[in-house]
This record gives structure tokens, sequence and C-alpha cells, in this order.
């Protein structure tokens, strides 16, 4: 395939995808840096701009090393470690294709580290600040995190595919859990109730009320694991009004309460 042509499937496959950051910052670590953490529910890009560290995975040891930004996949085991100071700019992420799946769930990144660069001044900038202030230089932080997709995970195919369920895929992620009836999402794509059932299921390989159950637990692990809110205010900003509740509900998909599960998930900084 010509070169130019793989820049636009690319180029359209990056426009049409969902890119979120969750937590971001700069940190200045020292020995005590270090842990494991067990299937993070997003991706970690880490842009090493001093001292040196270590991250083993399944799949290999790598040393971090400045200049260098190393990408972490979501639900990946990790243990990491520095014998003396790592400096670093590190990003919680995910990346959806379909507004469903991490492209890193479809695809593990085919290489462990690129070179960040003077990407690094920009992305430096915003260390600081807020994430929606962040997002004014998002065109830079996906530019670096696409170097990590493999080619064979941009599927031209895939966008047209989405379309037709956008207006639905649009209303799952603003309402409230509560107000989505199957009758209301199929509306807005303007198909029947049980066409779209049909069709979505057979596009996704999911059928909708288990996407949604699915889209629900993604946003409540991602919050609770940061652990800056009450699991009260958590199940309210999902739209759950009873707090016991949203505790069963969150206890049957994962088989832990939302007090356990932000106690013992570790953030890795």
């Amino acid at each position: 395939m010509p070169i130019d042509q793989k820049n636009r499937i690319f180029t359209d496959f990056l426009n049409n995808s969902r890119f979120e950051i969750y937590h971001h910052g700069y940190r200045e670590l020292d020995s005590a840096w270090r842990g494991g953490e067990n299937r993070p529910p997003y991706n970690r890009l880490y842009c090493i701009t001093g001292g040196s560290g270590t991250v083993k995975t399944s799949r290999a040891v790598i040393k971090l090393y400045p200049g260098n930004s190393y990408l972490f996949p979501i639900n990946q085991p990790v243990d990491f470690s520095t014998e003396t100071t790592l400096q670093k700019f590190f990003m919680h992420f995910s990346l959806q294709v379909f507004s469903l799946t991490d492209i890193f769930e479809i695809c593990e990144p085919h290489i462990f580290s690129v070179k960040t660069g003077r990407r690094i001044k920009k992305i430096m900038k915003f260390s600081g600040a807020s994430c929606r202030d962040m997002l004014q230089s998002e065109s830079t932080l996906l530019e670096l995190v696409s170097e990590f997709i493999p080619e064979s995970c941009i599927f031209p195919g895939m966008q047209k595919k989405k379309r037709k369920f956008e207006p639905a895929l649009k209303l799952i992620e603003k309402m409230p859990m509560g107000s989505l009836k199957l009758a209301l999402l199929s509306r807005e794509c303007g198909m029947s109730a049980v066409y779209f059932s049909a069709e979505f299921k057979k596009t996704f390989d999911i059928n909708v009320k288990d996407y949604i159950i699915k889209k629900i637990m993604q946003k409540a692990k991602c919050r609770l694991s940061w652990g800056a809110e009450s699991v009260k205010d958590t199940a309210r900003s999902l739209g759950f009004n009873d707090e016991y509740y949203f505790s069963r509900f969150f206890k049957k998909h994962t088989g832990y309460t939302p007090s356990f599960y932000r106690n013992h998930t570790v953030q890795v900084f």
C-alpha cells in the first residue's frame, strides 16, 4: 500500500477514535518508587526526563531512560522500581475504537519505547495544568501514542460500520444509566428496537445491555482507582441514586466492593 494512502487511513482512524485522558502530571521519584499494579483500567504513557528506572511486564524487563517515552497497555500487570531517582511526565488514558474497545486491548504495542524528541516541551508545558487545558496539546500526545499502534490494527472498514450507531453511542456516553432505554437508543439511529439490537450485536459482537454495563464499569474503575472522591460521589456521577445499589452492581461485575477496589488499586505514577 502506498505511504500516502497508509497515512490517510491512519489519520482517518485517529480522527474517528475517542482519545480520553484520565490522569496526568509530572513526578520526581526516588528509590521508594517500587511496587506493582494488577490490571489497571487504563493505558499508561511515561515520558522520562531524568534519572532511570525499571518496569517488569509479563513480556520483558524494560529500562526507562531520559529522552524516551514508554507505553504500558490497559490491563497489563507491571512491577516498577528505581534504584536512584526518576523524573517523568505520566498520562493515564484510553484510545477507543467504536467508543467501545481500547485499541491496546485489541493489539499490544509493537514496540516498547519511542523517542520523545522536541515534543516533550509541548507536553511539559501542560503537565501542571488541568485535563481541560491539557487537551489543547492533545494532538502532540495523540501523535506520540500513535507511534505505538501496530499497522495491522488500523482497519479501514471499521469506521463505516460504526457511523450508523454514532447517535446511540453518544447518548450512552452522556446520559445516566437509568435513562438509557432500548427504544430511545434505536429511535436515535432511525431503527426499530428489534433491528437495532440485532445489528448492534452483529457489528460489535456484544449486546446493547452488556455494552452499557461495560462502559459504566470502565468509568467506575477509573474514578475509583484515582481515589479522589467518595464511593457515593462516584455512584451519583454514573447515574446511581442509591450508593448501596451501586456497590452491589459493582461487586456483581468485578467480585469486589467499590471501597475494596479503590483501597487496593495502586496508582502507578
